[in-house]
């Protein structure tokens, strides 16, 4: 079909395509150069070899994913099946089969009024800080998400075609709300500027510009959240929870914070590895009660046991996780360090 050539396409451009054949058919022309994982009869006849390497193959994706959350898994199964199904099958009547079997679970039904897709905030400013627009959009995400705010996975996102319109996004998301914005920075200070769209009536809800100072930026990132949790004016259980970035903390902490981010999505050499925890120990320092740092180190450590193997490291990593739990529990980052911790193979 014409999406799923187009998810092929854009998972091509972003080296993150795995071709995997459940039935004997043919790829498009354009995706035959590529190597495909032959399934023929699953389940019924399970080639453990190739399960295997397509097991290892997905691993070696997501580690190297600069977009990678952990939301709960019934709430979003529909979020992320429909696009991952789409983006690795071909005419296969299994693939259909499950695919219409998603869409009427979720046909008919308008999405909760407490689901949101953050589109991402474009940057407009010095060379080499674009990392401050990509931090405060997974960031504010992670805040909503504590706060009990059903938020889309940026897999899901990032599956949309260029330039979807609102109605694109409503009927691939099944969200409520959209966000997006752009960050500017100059040397006074940034300027954050964001709008709500309700993806029902395809309406601006609101919008809001922010600025600050560059040493005020933890600030800016908490007024934003705030404004966004008013506008969506949607009660959620959760809305209790000490999602905020502590005053205390400082944005020293906080930007070191985000350059580690920053290194660890990237996380393709070693380097990038050693970017990232220089950053999350600056952060650490500087700010020893901030939690999502000591989870950043966990998830270094974990990086390192995976490439060196050693036992070290692993304890190393348990220590930064524990440390992480016990000073912000709630915290989706903290999370995935921890499931990442507990679904690794322990030395």
């Amino acid at each position: 079909s014409h999406w799923v050539r187009l998810e092929g396409h854009a998972a091509r451009r972003r080296k993150i395509l795995v071709p995997v054949r459940i039935d004997p058919v043919q790829p498009p022309d354009e995706f035959t150069v590529y190597q495909t994982l032959a399934l023929d009869g699953f389940p019924n006849n399970r080639n453990e070899t190739a399960l295997a390497e397509l097991t290892h193959a997905i691993q070696s994706q997501l580690r190297r994913s600069r977009r990678r959350k952990i939301l709960p898994w019934m709430a979003v199964s529909a979020l992320l099946m429909v696009p991952l199904v789409g983006g690795i099958c071909w005419n296969s009547d299994a693939c259909q089969d499950l695919l219409s079997s998603v869409e009427q679970e979720t046909a008919g039904s308008p999405p909760p009024r407490n689901s949101i897709a953050i589109l991402g905030f474009a940057y407009e400013g010095i060379e080499g800080d674009d990392f401050l627009a990509q931090g405060l959009s997974d960031l504010l995400a992670s805040q909503l998400q504590i706060v009990g705010y059903l938020v889309a996975s940026e897999i899901a996102v990032s599956a949309l075609p260029p330039a979807a319109d609102v109605s694109s996004i409503y009927d691939r998301l099944q969200v409520r709300w959209a966000l997006d914005g752009t960050l500017y920075q100059s040397a006074e200070g940034v300027r954050v500027f964001a709008q709500l769209v309700d993806l029902e009536t395809g309406y601006q809800k609101t919008s809001w510009t922010f600025d600050a100072p560059l040493p005020e930026l933890a600030n800016l990132q908490n007024e934003l959240t705030q404004a966004v949790v008013d506008g969506l004016d949607a009660s959620v259980p959760g809305g209790d929870r000490q999602w905020k970035i502590p005053k205390g903390i400082g944005s020293e902490a906080y930007l070191h914070y985000l350059q580690g981010l920053d290194a660890l999505h990237r996380e393709n050499s070693l380097a990038d590895i050693d970017a990232a925890e220089q950053a999350f120990e600056h952060a650490t320092r500087s700010a020893p009660a901030f939690g999502p740092p000591h989870a950043g180190l966990c998830r270094v450590k974990l990086r390192r046991y995976e490439w060196f193997r050693s036992a070290g490291y692993f304890e190393e990593a348990r220590s930064y996780c524990g440390s992480a739990l016990e000073l912000t529990s709630a915290d989706s980052e903290v999370n995935l360090a921890v499931c990442l911790l507990y679904t690794s193979p322990s030395p």
